[in-house]
């Protein structure tokens, strides 16, 4: 009995080790900068500068359509591009949609600018300018979903009637963490201002 107690403590000490490691290798990625001109709570008032970044379009809402653009998008800087070039993964991760169509985003490195970066294979992924600019945004943490999404939406939405800002009308679901992360997630809105 005591060896057995011995060798799951081992392999359940070892899988917790490699799960860590795991989730820190994928978390350690560059981070989208930005800078923050107010807080309050959970809600901050954010520049961001223009960036480039590799889009694409899926039908569906949040649910139906993050997979597959998850997947076009890693296909193309993990290699599915015309010159079989790797690019790293960065966080976060934009997305909108309006419930019939959805279109994420990955911000790429900012090491680059548009002419070293290669051309995708997939003609649903088209590289493109994101301009910056001024962005509410409010934190949640947890795994996202359409429910989730809508609710905190609404929340920030509200702030900003309450708080006299104007919004565009544009607003992102944004999300920093791998799949493979289980506690202390990190997703937010962003709602583009005026």
């Amino acid at each position: 009995m005591s060896k057995f107690i011995i060798f799951s403590t081992i392999v359940l000490s070892v899988l917790t080790l490699a799960y860590y490691y795991f989730v820190e290798k994928l978390e350690n990625v560059e981070t989208q900068k930005y800078v923050v001109e107010k807080e309050d709570g959970q809600i901050e008032l954010r520049t961001y500068k223009q960036s480039i970044i590799a889009r694409t379009t899926i039908e569906g809402d949040y649910k139906e359509a993050s997979g597959a653009g998850f997947r076009k998008l890693a296909g193309y800087i993990f290699g599915r591009n015309k010159e079989d070039k790797k690019i790293a993964m960065t966080s976060p991760v934009w997305m909108s949609t309006d419930g019939q169509n959805s279109e994420m985003h990955f911000i790429m490195p900012s090491e680059y600018d548009m002419e070293e970066l290669p051309d995708p294979v997939d003609n649903t992924v088209v590289l493109d300018s994101f301009n910056g600019g001024r962005y509410a945004a409010i934190r949640f943490g947890g795994y996202a979903n359409d429910e989730k999404i809508e609710l905190y939406q609404q929340k920030l939405a509200l702030w900003l009637l309450e708080n006299n800002y104007n919004a565009s009308g544009d607003s992102f679901y944004v999300g920093y963490n791998s799949p493979f992360k289980i506690y202390n997630r990190r997703n937010e809105i962003l709602i583009a201002l005026k």
